[in-house]
């Protein structure tokens, strides 16, 4: 689906042109605007069935969009490969599942050379946990990553096992990425976050949170009439969209 901001508002959201008949994901514009990134589920030449996740795009022309077209091998296999991120010098940043179980997502980048992806790399232990990682942003110079994940050492899991996930920063410091940070100032919770984004102009930071009215433990103990008015509005849990501003996270320290 797709808003649009007029008159200091965002439109009521419709679904896209390219989309509505298959299972579509974590869309991403290049930093020109010009080209959109996204998940699907829709048949490819190799799996007719389309039972996997591949990452496909199209271009914009003459304000229409192009046919969505599949990025194709190396990029996409006969496993899950998801959540697009795009640099400004075309180098792709994606999640996959490929080296492990089915859903047991890790982060990979993928160079474009002579109009053709290289062969993706894992990206180093400063992403990658025992855990998965999954949806990046990648800033237009590649110096800082942001991405979702269900690693043990988050704040809420203690060490265990955690099956929800929060968002985490690394930034590239001379060709090095920093040991990822799990982001403060009231971005994560024990509900899950994901879906990183920054606005074109940097100043503010987007992300999806599952957080809602029903945290546990309960202060006060809820009738059946105040639980139902709570699962009528917007933060029920289902999931929304929120902002941060950018300055604030202190993203880069």
């Amino acid at each position: 689906c797709f808003s649009e901001f007029r008159n200091g508002k965002w439109s009521r959201p419709e679904v896209a042109s390219f989309s509505g008949t298959y299972l579509d994901a974590s869309p991403y514009f290049s930093p020109n605007g010009k080209r959109l990134f996204f998940s699907s589920k829709r048949p490819t030449k190799s799996n007719p069935n389309g039972r996997d996740w591949n990452i496909w795009f199209l271009d914009k022309i003459d304000n229409h969009w192009s046919d969505p077209q599949e990025i194709g091998e190396p990029i996409n296999t006969v496993k899950n490969d998801a959540n697009p991120a795009i640099a400004a010098d075309s180098t792709l940043y994606f999640a996959s599942d490929r080296d492990g179980q089915p859903g047991y997502f890790h982060l990979y980048r993928a160079r474009l050379t002579n109009g053709k992806y290289e062969q993706p790399e894992k990206l180093g232990p400063e992403i990658n946990s025992g855990d998965a990682e999954l949806n990046p942003y990648i800033s237009p110079d590649q110096k800082l990553l942001i991405f979702a994940s269900y690693r043990r050492d988050n704040l809420a899991a203690g060490g265990n096992h955690y099956d929800r996930a929060d968002l985490y920063v690394s930034v590239n410091r001379d060709g090095h990425w920093t040991p990822a940070r799990h982001l403060e100032h009231g971005v994560n919770s024990t509900a899950s976050e994901g879906n990183p984004a920054m606005s074109p102009d940097g100043k503010w930071f987007y992300f999806t949170s599952e957080r809602s009215p029903f945290e546990i433990p309960m202060k006060q103990k809820l009738t059946t009439a105040s639980w139902k008015d709570r699962q009528r509005t917007i933060e029920n849990g289902v999931g929304n969209i929120y902002r941060i501003s950018a300055e604030a996270l202190e993203l880069d320290r």
